[in-house]
């Protein structure tokens, strides 16, 4: 209850210091997975519950899908390194920040960064979060690699957490992929997570 009150207090100071429109605090214990706290704002009243706002009602954390963007990096730099196919220190060329990567159809589609970065390492690509370097990884790694190390993560499933409206994301299998979603799932798009699912594979690692 300690926990719950300290997250819920600075959740809504955090909300009304950045002028954002909500907020998700989710503690988990790393070492077992154990919720500690769960905090959304806006919130809702227990003892008005049916006057509040139907969007306040639903438990984002487990029912709400986003694409993460960059902090998916973290499964395309796991299956890297899990599967011994690019090392820390090999060198990438990160285009300068845009890189024009040719499709099937014969256009070109067009992969960027908010870092103009030359060569680094992957261990470097990672540090300035680079999309072009993730996205020249996962044609190393491949897709059945990238697709089970997401799974592994529990991205596409359910977590099992007890609460109710929990969906499973959106996970494509390999053979319903695009021309594009190996590089896109690399740093974090055409995938959907919930808050939940985020923050159990962080707490994996």
């Amino acid at each position: 209850m300690r926990l719950q009150a300290i997250a819920e207090r600075e959740l809504k100071a955090g909300v009304e210091q950045n002028s954002a429109d909500g907020g998700i605090v989710i503690m988990l214990r790393p070492s077992t997975g154990e919720l500690l706290a769960c905090a959304q704002y806006p919130g809702v009243d227990p003892g008005r519950f049916g006057k509040s706002d139907t969007q306040n009602q639903r438990l984002r954390a487990v029912t709400d899908v986003f694409e993460p963007g960059s902090v998916f990096k973290l499964v395309t730099v796991s299956a890297a390194l899990e599967h011994g196919v690019i090392a820390p220190q090999q060198r990438f060329f990160a285009e300068n920040g845009l890189w024009k990567v040719p499709m099937a159809s014969g256009r070109f589609r067009t992969i960027t960064d908010t870092h103009k970065e030359g060569w680094v390492t992957f261990q470097q690509g990672l540090e300035v979060s680079s999309n072009i370097v993730m996205a020249k990884a996962s044609n190393v790694i491949g897709s059945e690699r990238l697709y089970r190390m997401a799974r592994d993560y529990g991205f596409g499933i359910k977590t099992g957490v007890e609460f109710p409206g929990e969906v499973r994301g959106v996970l494509k299998k390999p053979s319903e992929w695009s021309g594009t979603t190996l590089n896109s799932l690399a740093f974090g798009y055409e995938v959907g997570v919930t808050p939940m699912q985020l923050a159990t594979a962080y707490a994996a690692v």
